[in-house]
């Protein structure tokens, strides 16, 4: 569960009780949570894993998604620390040290990215609108055994960044958070595209070193 709350902290979104439309004083019981991915995967995954029946959505752009009405779980994420609107407030949630990479492996599978860059070179990083919260996420990935990074703002789009490069530290990222994960706890692209980086590192690591000419 610490993992489908990382999916539902990054894509996910809260919307109450409304009112309605005939009495104004009238809430209907419509509190909803939904969940927005561009691979549905990743969705078929946390359906599976919560156990829910809720149908998976398509609308143009490509966007899947899937809503669960329940008051229960509605509130039970309201005290995990979600909001509606939360994508410039977000704060890290109190997570076990036990669950911590499979709550940030969950928020990684759904903000954030691992690619090549035209060069080769590796590159793994985050993004979010809450400055807070990415503030959090590099602290524990710290205590985790990755080194310190810079957060970076991106002003056209009004989020916040980090970034692991090269083979050495994308590697030690997959390490982290997806060696040994079951097939239902991780999106099989990143996973496949760490995979090959950290094989790369690993296979660099064996190389005999060359002895300098004198």
């Amino acid at each position: 569960m610490a993992y489908v709350l990382g999916v539902i902290y990054t894509d996910g979104n809260l919307r109450p009780n409304r009112f309605s439309n005939e009495n104004p004083k009238e809430t209907i019981n419509l509190s909803r949570f939904t969940v927005y991915q561009k691979e549905p995967e990743l969705l078929r995954k946390i359906l599976h894993l919560m156990g829910s029946n809720a149908k998976l959505l398509f609308r143009v752009q490509p966007l899947y998604y899937f809503h669960v009405n329940d008051e229960e779980i509605y509130d039970d994420l309201l005290k995990l620390g979600l909001t509606p609107n939360k994508s410039l407030t977000l704060q890290f949630p109190y997570v076990p040290d036990s669950c911590l990479r499979d709550f940030i492996r969950g928020c990684w599978d759904g903000d954030g990215s691992v690619y090549f860059e035209k060069d080769g070179s590796a590159n793994a990083s985050f993004v979010s609108g809450s400055r807070r919260f990415v503030e959090a996420l590099v602290s524990c990935l710290d205590r985790l055994g990755l080194p310190p990074r810079t957060i970076h703002v991106n002003k056209n789009m009004k989020s916040y960044y980090f970034r692991y490069s090269g083979d050495k530290q994308c590697s030690r990222l997959f390490d982290i958070l997806y060696a040994g994960v079951p097939e239902p706890m991780y999106l099989s692209r990143k996973l496949e595209l760490f995979k090959e980086l950290a094989a790369r590192h690993r296979s660099a690591s064996f190389l005999p070193h060359r002895i300098p000419t004198v």
